[in-house]
């Protein structure tokens, strides 16, 4: 195993450049430890290329825009999650990407999927408990038209797609559909979760498709019911390919660090799992650069 120190100034190193996709800063429903300028600001300050902020309830793709006016030196972007207050509107998309959106994850909180297993604590008071839930699927367990509308919108306009919440079932029929319709970038978040518990089996089938495996470190952190050791995904990194994998933190909620200090913890503890420092570049540079058209 590589020493602590020597692992903590590679990391350093790393985070010059790096990106995180999966940040959630405040405003926002749900507790945070920074807002939209201390995101950027911090991510900033060690030398980051880029941001993405999320968040379940509503657009970030206008905010996005006011940080970068705000912070300069570091591109911070948005998008829009298909949860219960947009739904599958393919207009609310195309007005989303016409806007500057870069991804457009599908349902997070209120997929079906999730609601069948609500594990995360600091979304019960958010969740719309008198709805069914989000499926791509209608009665007959065909993909919906909706569905179809906002991927021919994603692939013409050459931005990422992101598998929310979905069951590994739904996922697998929404990234062959969406191969159909041109979507050349899919992101999948944090498969491993405890909500969707992926196999290494399912992960690669998904990354066979030609989709992105996201590894979020909120997996290691008392946010989840069951968090796990940091070598649960250097083990994952091995089983699977590096080239079609990206880290990031889904970091923001108040009982974690802030995100920075997530991601150059998550390095760090993966550079001392022997992950070497070109895979986790690769993963944490230049795999979000492709997708993110930098």
């Amino acid at each position: 195993m590589i020493k602590e120190s020597e692992a903590r100034e590679e990391a350093l190193e790393i985070l010059k450049g790096a990106i995180d996709v999966h940040v959630h800063s405040a405003p926002s429903h749900f507790p945070r430890n920074v807002n939209d300028i201390q995101a950027a600001t911090e991510a900033l300050k060690v030398g980051m290329k880029a941001i993405v902020i999320k968040n379940h309830r509503e657009s970030t793709v206008g905010r996005a825009q006011i940080v970068k006016e705000v912070v300069k030196g570091i591109e911070v972007f948005g998008g829009i999650v298909l949860n219960y207050q947009f739904g599958f509107n393919p207009v609310a998309v195309r007005f989303a990407i016409e806007l500057g959106a870069k991804i457009i994850w599908m349902p997070t909180i209120d997929a079906k999927k999730y609601l069948q297993n609500p594990t995360i604590e600091m979304f019960r008071s958010s969740l719309l408990t008198d709805k069914p839930g989000l499926t791509i699927f209608d009665e007959k367990g065909e993909i919906l038209p909706e569905i179809d509308e906002i991927l021919d919108i994603i692939g013409k306009r050459d931005v990422i797609l992101g598998t929310g919440h979905l069951s590994f079932k739904e996922q697998v029929k929404l990234i062959e559909r969406a191969r159909e319709f041109g979507v050349k970038k899919i992101l999948v978040q944090h498969p491993t979760i405890d909500f969707l518990n992926f196999s290494i089996d399912e992960m690669r089938e998904l990354s066979s498709m030609g989709a992105y495996l996201e590894h979020d470190y909120v997996v290691c952190t008392p946010l989840v019911k069951s968090p796990v050791n940091p070598r649960h995904f250097a083990n994952i990194i091995a089983e699977t390919d590096p080239k079609h994998s990206v880290l990031a933190t889904d970091g923001g909620a108040k009982i974690n660090p802030k995100p920075v200090e997530m991601l150059s913890k998550y390095l760090r503890e993966l550079y001392e799992y022997s992950i070497s420092k070109r895979e986790i570049r690769e993963m944490t540079c230049d795999n979000p650069s492709w997708l993110l058209n930098l």
